[in-house]
């Protein structure tokens, strides 16, 4: 897609179309069917990104909730601040935490592996949104259902058939296979694979299989080839850029 219409679909997501740009846009999405496709793969993307960290946040506020000393009594401190407080609180204290272990990792010579584990997030599913009714889905649909869950060996599993099922129109699936694979540790095939979606001409998520070949290859404490993907990402605007450029100066 032309570098405009990337720019154009970007400010949409940010919300910084001015009157001409949001009639181009419109103009474009009901006259130019890749465009719309395009325009379509990013709205979906970015809804995954919010649900997966809305998730994740929801999780560790509720560990954090669970950890909460035993001596404290909740309700007298609920009844006198309200839920909202434990609720920024623990907020606080996660953000907090995470601050500080991404400024302990700048203080010294960090290991490729506390590296990993301060960048790694799994990447959402932005291709076959899918409900928890495991009976009434697909193998295709399952596989993303397992995905989302994390249990990565049922997904794995469940992506090797798929990619060797010629009816199966999906060229996103070596890539989620990958991620199952590095999840698993295995980390050779993960790379093979990332590697070979990367060379194939309909694949949307080329950046984003380079970061998480870059997050294999630190966690194999391959520093030539980390450093040459991250380079290449902190060098071109785009998907995860920030946070190349910021990896490059730890390792």
């Amino acid at each position: 897609m032309a570098d405009k219409y990337q720019n154009l679909i970007d400010n949409y997501l940010r919300g910084r179309l001015d009157e001409e740009q949001r009639r181009e846009l419109e103009r474009l999405a009901d006259t130019d069917e890749d465009f719309r496709t395009e325009l379509e793969f990013h709205t979906q993307t970015r809804s995954a990104f919010a649900k997966q960290k809305h998730g994740h946040l929801k999780k560790r506020l509720q560990s954090l909730a669970d950890e909460t000393p035993k001596t404290l009594n909740p309700k007298q401190y609920t009844n006198r601040f309200g839920k909202s407080f434990w609720l920024v609180a623990a907020s606080a204290l996660l953000i907090c935490s995470i601050g500080l272990y991404l400024w302990l990792l700048r203080q010294s010579e960090a290991k490729p592996r506390d590296l990993y584990i301060a960048y790694f997030e799994p990447y959402p599913n932005v291709v076959l949104p899918v409900t928890r009714d495991e009976a009434q889905l697909t193998k295709h649909a399952l596989a993303y259902s397992y995905y989302e869950q994390e249990e990565y060996a049922k997904a794995y599993e469940l992506f090797e058939s798929l990619s060797q099922d010629s009816s199966t129109n999906d060229p996103e699936i070596p890539f989620y296979k990958a991620i199952s694979a590095m999840q698993l540790n295995r980390n050779d095939e993960a790379i093979t694979l990332f590697n070979k979606y990367q060379g194939e001409a309909s694949a949307k998520l080329d950046r984003q299989a380079k970061w998480y070949e870059a997050l294999t290859r630190l966690k194999q404490g391959d520093k030539v080839e980390t450093r040459k993907l991250l380079q290449y990402l902190a060098d071109n605007p785009g998907y995860k850029q920030a946070e190349a450029i910021r990896l490059l100066e730890q390792y």
